[in-house]
């Protein structure tokens, strides 16, 4: 074997060592990357609404109109997420179940913009949300995957405003 066959020999066994080490580290990265963006997301997420319960306990406490509040929910975090990156809200148990809850939020916000449902329904429905949203963290993925299919949505992603409303239903969509 001459010099020049070692030559290529090593290149080549560096070229295929390579190869496999790429196609074995491209999934790892991507797994990271994916729990790094769907912390971020959940966190920002969590932050808008935080800021939201806060202004409910001022409604509670009689600080502010509730008419007011309802005028004035905003979830920006959750609007970008889901403009920029919105399989992440499909690839997550957790994510999903936010995302269902995050539409039901901004579903009242509107069906209270156009008269269709009495405040205090609203704000019952609202805290009963926010409950859900608290113990979403200590639910099985069973228990979350139910609850967020058990509110039931558009093709589109947009809760029917008898969903948003009405009581959760046990039953499985499917």
């Amino acid at each position: 074997m001459s010099a020049n066959d070692s030559e290529w020999i090593k290149i080549l066994v560096s070229a295929v060592v390579g190869m496999f080490t790429g196609l074995a580290a491209d999934p790892i990265r991507s797994l990271i990357q994916n729990r790094i963006e769907t912390r971020k997301l959940k966190n920002a997420v969590m932050w808008d609404i935080a800021n939201l319960s806060t202004s409910a306990m001022r409604v509670h406490n009689e600080e502010l109109n509730v008419n007011t509040f309802w005028l004035g929910i905003e979830l920006p975090s959750f609007d970008y997420y889901w403009d920029k990156n919105r399989e992440l809200f499909y690839a997550n148990s957790k994510l999903i179940l936010l995302r269902v809850q995050c539409q039901l939020i901004l579903r009242l916000r509107d069906l209270m913009k156009m008269r269709q449902v009495n405040p205090d329904e609203a704000m019952k429905k609202f805290w009963e949300t926010l409950k859900d949203i608290k113990h979403s963290d200590e639910m099985s993925w069973f228990e979350r995957r139910r609850l967020a299919r058990s509110v039931r949505t558009k093709p589109e992603g947009s809760v029917a405003i008898g969903e948003a409303v009405g009581p959760i239903a046990d039953s499985d969509p499917d």
